[in-house]
């Protein structure tokens, strides 16, 4: 039986932008492919991305060396030289603009685009990200062609983290006293939020040791501090270190309270009602963040270069009644689920008249 519709998903990981793009491009993958989709992921061969560093059993088509202005023409000539003719191309990469997008629709495929970035300019059929910021009709060449899959029901989540695979969809207020953390800022965690996590927990000025129970702390296999990280933990009475976990649900289970920057790790505390202390650590995090913390769906401290080990002590001390009488009221009055994947999926091959 034929494939419903020819699937490429366009991105890259490694040290540099960390591994949650290819996070995403998996869930989305696996929704396509549950709708009947055949779907490759074409991605420049670099000895630190992703698909080459954890174990996968997805369809790669690896590229050479390519160039923003080169590297439409070179996806499709790899596609080409696999006997795959793509129906759809899905951009999750932030080298390309829309000179990449007219030319992928040029050759016959339509375009989705995976956006954080409201300022960004595209020419693509389909644009799905968290903030509705992203429907600027200045940055489209014809607004009126795109179909706009924004905000929290297309948020890309895994389904470990529906609510009931450990709540039965219920949310615990938070209690006082000691609360187990779980920190991730990253694979890489560029910024070293981590460290400053840990220092302000060390730090008797700011008198943490009755707040604090057993710290976990998450990072990404391109984290070359994991020796450094693990002395640090040491100092602490309860803490341990997991290096590039398959999935942040585990670590989560565990914790009360989620220490962790705006990307994808901020929507899955969210999506599980973990307590969430969010630092933003790029700057295409900062507007999600700050929806999140309109809600409040978070307790947010602001970008990375303005926090400080004291911001991170407040915080930790204030986030037991800011969650019980503002955060915990809004998660349960707007839940956010993990059916954003599907979402996306059945509108894109909606239009594409090829849902089965």
């Amino acid at each position: 039986m034929p494939a419903s519709a020819n699937i490429v998903i366009r991105l890259e990981s490694g040290q540099a932008i960390g591994f949650g793009h290819v996070k995403r491009g998996l869930v989305l993958a696996a929704a396509f492919v549950q709708m009947g989709c055949d779907v490759r992921f074409v991605c420049r061969d670099q000895p630190d991305s992703y698909f080459r560093t954890v174990p996968h059993g997805e369809k790669v088509i690896w590229l050479g060396g390519t160039t923003p202005a080169t590297d439409a023409a070179s996806t499709l000539a790899a596609c080409k030289a696999q006997a795959f003719t793509p129906d759809l191309m899905i951009l999750d990469c932030y080298d390309f603009d829309q000179a990449w997008e007219r030319a992928i629709r040029a050759a016959g495929a339509k375009v989705l685009v995976l956006e954080d970035y409201a300022e960004r300019k595209h020419a693509a059929d389909f644009v799905t990200g968290p903030s509705q910021k992203l429907k600027d009709p200045a940055c489209y060449d014809d607004i009126s062609g795109t179909t706009f899959l924004l905000g929290a029901p297309y948020l890309i989540l895994g389904p470990e983290f529906a609510r009931n695979a450990f709540s039965r969809g219920e949310i615990a207020p938070l209690k006082a006293g000691q609360k187990n953390l779980a920190l991730f800022f990253g694979s890489a965690d560029l910024t070293q939020e981590t460290e400053k996590v840990l220092a302000a927990l060390r730090d008797p000025a700011f008198g943490l040791a009755g707040e604090v129970g057993h710290v976990h702390v998450v990072i990404g296999a391109a984290n070359p501090r994991a020796a450094s990280l693990r002395a640090a933990l040491a100092a602490l009475p309860l803490a341990n270190l997991s290096v590039q976990v398959p999935s942040l649900a585990g670590p989560l289970s565990q914790a009360d309270v989620f220490l962790t920057a705006g990307g994808n790790s901020m929507q899955e505390g969210v999506a599980l009602g973990k307590p969430s202390i969010v630092i933003a650590t790029a700057r295409n995090q900062t507007d999600l963040c700050e929806e999140f913390a309109s809600v409040p769906y978070i307790r947010y401290l602001g970008e990375s270069s303005r926090v400080t080990g004291a911001h991170i002590a407040a915080a930790l001390q204030d986030i037991t009644p800011m969650f019980n009488t503002q955060i915990r009221p809004a998660m349960q009055a707007a839940p956010i689920d993990t059916q954003g994947a599907r979402r996306i999926a059945d509108a894109v091959l909606g239009r594409l008249g090829r849902k089965g």
